[in-house]
């Protein structure tokens, strides 16, 4: 289960492109411990009238890209979101990912 995602450390808005992703998860009992992290940004494409995916980490491992883990946003104006997904050491992903957002 995914518990936190942060996007430089909550904050509303930024002027920069790299941004620091920061997340926990936690797997319930018994545990295998978690293994990986996903990140997936999203931007509005009002032709479309909804978010679509415009790039994804791929699987991280969970210690490194859990804490200051930098992330280029893509350098298009508006409102971002990010989603973070995580998986276990079996292989069982989070049944649906924690979402961030910023200007």
């Amino acid at each position: 289960r995914v518990e936190r995602c942060t996007i430089d450390g909550g904050a509303a808005t930024t002027t920069d492109l790299a941004v620091q992703l920061e997340m926990s998860a936690s797997d319930p009992l018994p545990s295998s411990g978690m293994k990986s992290v996903l990140y997936q940004e999203f931007e509005f494409s009002p032709g479309a009238s909804q978010w679509i995916p415009v790039r994804n980490s791929g699987w991280l491992d969970y210690a490194a890209a859990r804490t200051n883990y930098t992330w280029q946003l893509l350098a298009s104006p508006g409102m971002k979101y990010l989603q973070a997904w995580a998986a276990d050491q079996t292989g069982n992903i989070a049944v649906a990912p924690f979402k961030a957002h910023i200007n």
